[in-house]
């Protein structure tokens, strides 16, 4: 997260970076607060309302600022791209209401190989033949931007459960 908010086309965009600790009984608050996070310590076990907290976070400590905020979310075992920011904050200025992608796990834990096996077998389904595009019918909370009036329009993030099935769009 720190290269893709230290990207050098983010420029002098200002950005709050939000960790929310649901029911964490790791370092992974006093880490957050020691790299300079906000950290939002939440016992809900529940994706969506720890998405939303985080969210709340974010905008209680922006305030409201002209053209609004833009809601980039990821999760802490997902690793994003350095240009990940850079690209939504363009697609923002262009006027996007929301950019959405696909993560990858890249270390699963030694006692998981046969659901890694799974998953993969599972998510590359739908591929295509090799050289023929894949429009794949994945999307990620962990690769997700959105703007605020979008965000606000949809009701937010719904209080989905992990892994949960949720219906969230703005019109």
């Amino acid at each position: 997260m720190g290269a893709a908010a230290g990207h050098a086309a983010i420029g002098s965009l200002r950005v709050l970076t939000v960790v929310v600790a649901d029911c964490c009984t790791d370092a992974t608050a006093a880490v957050s607060r020691a790299a300079g996070a906000l950290v939002v310590p939440v016992r809900y076990r529940n994706v969506g309302r720890a998405r939303a907290a985080g969210v709340r976070a974010a905008l209680s400590t922006l305030g409201d600022t002209p053209g609004g905020v833009w809601i980039a979310s990821t999760d802490a075992d997902s690793t994003v791209r350095p240009d990940w920011l850079a690209h939504q904050a363009a697609r923002a200025a262009e006027g996007w209401d929301a950019v959405v992608g696909t993560v990858t796990v890249e270390h699963w834990p030694p006692h998981m190989t046969d659901l890694a096996a799974r998953h993969h077998r599972a998510y590359e389904m739908s591929r295509p033949p090799a050289g023929r595009p894949w429009q794949h019918p994945h999307v990620h909370g962990a690769n997700l931007g959105v703007s605020s009036r979008a965000y606000a329009a949809a009701g937010g993030f719904p209080a989905a459960p992990l892994h949960g099935t949720a219906s969230w769009s703005t019109r």
